[in-house]
């Protein structure tokens, strides 16, 4: 059982992304949380094969698309942020073409790194300004503009998991 639904997307996402072995996958699991996130994963004992934290983790994620299912702007929100796949950069377009369509290819591909940014806390401003050829200023203008786009939807997003999740047992909002 997770703790939030930050937690269980986390999870499911490192998980679904990593081969199934037959050595310490929890293990491997763990450093990627770490080194994706930062989190900070308690050591205890799951009885969970590799297998099936996998069978866990497809769950969770057919779990949240179902609940999302009427809402395709959050569940694209929800991949944007947690998917380091290529179904992750195609919700980060979606995003961006949802919030402000009709964009030029340079503003699109500007766009799209900031919103990136909103979910992923990268890549730098700094960088971002010198492949662009523009100020710190000019992106830092903009990307305040996609904060308070993206800010709002990833939130509605996670709101809308919490009460089904912890319906289906799937998170524990109780426990410390």
């Amino acid at each position: 059982m997770f703790h939030s639904p930050e937690e269980a997307l986390a999870v499911a996402f490192t998980i679904t992304e990593l081969p199934i072995e037959p050595k310490n996958a929890t293990q491997l699991i763990v450093e990627a949380l770490r080194e994706r996130y930062g989190l900070q994963m308690r050591r205890v004992p799951t009885g969970l094969t590799p297998h099936d934290w996998h069978a866990q983790a497809v769950m969770v994620l057919e779990f949240t698309k179902r609940t999302l299912i009427k809402r395709p702007d959050l569940w694209n929100a929800i991949v944007a942020e947690y998917s380091p796949r290529v179904d992750g950069a195609l919700a980060i377009q979606a995003v961006t073409g949802m919030l402000l369509p009709g964009l030029g290819s340079e503003e699109r591909l500007l766009a799209d790194l900031l919103v990136m940014r909103q979910f992923r806390g990268r890549p730098s401003l700094e960088t971002i300004a010198v492949h662009f050829s523009v100020s710190r200023r000019t992106v830092g203008r903009r990307e305040r503009y996609w904060k308070e786009q993206v800010g709002p939807l990833r939130q509605r997003a996670l709101q809308m998991l919490v009460a089904p999740m912890v319906e289906a047992g799937l998170v524990d909002t109780t426990s410390g």
